[in-house]
């Protein structure tokens, strides 16, 4: 497992995909943030899936992005492929964190998916 996100072994799959996709957006919010240079690039391209009302304000930040990408099921655990297209745009390095991420997660389903 990747030292960036080690889950334990007592975890249900469940969490270890929970845990695995929660680091995964702390480590993007460290790529975008709002006080960052490539902030309105990313803003810009998340527009094709968000309105202002969901990219705007204030509090706004990569988190709360993420949580509506989640809540309009634009994205969902293990399912990156928009968000990955839309950061590849941006900077590939932090796309190899979601590429990496959902890896990981698929390996854990797919070991559920053979205990069952």
């Amino acid at each position: 497992m990747s030292k960036r996100a080690s889950t334990s072994t007592a975890d249900s799959p469940e969490q270890q995909i929970r845990h695995k996709h929660n680091c995964m957006v702390i480590s993007l919010s460290e790529h975008f943030d709002p006080a960052r240079k490539n902030w309105d690039a990313l803003i810009l391209h998340l527009s094709k899936f968000l309105g202002p009302v969901d990219l705007e304000g204030k509090d706004t930040n990569f988190i709360k992005i993420c949580a509506k990408l989640m809540a309009k099921g634009t994205i969902s655990l293990g399912s990156y492929d928009k968000l990955y297209e839309v950061i590849c745009l941006i900077d590939v390095r932090p796309a190899n964190i979601i590429q990496e991420t959902s890896d990981e997660i698929k390996a854990i389903q797919s070991k559920d998916k053979n205990k069952r």
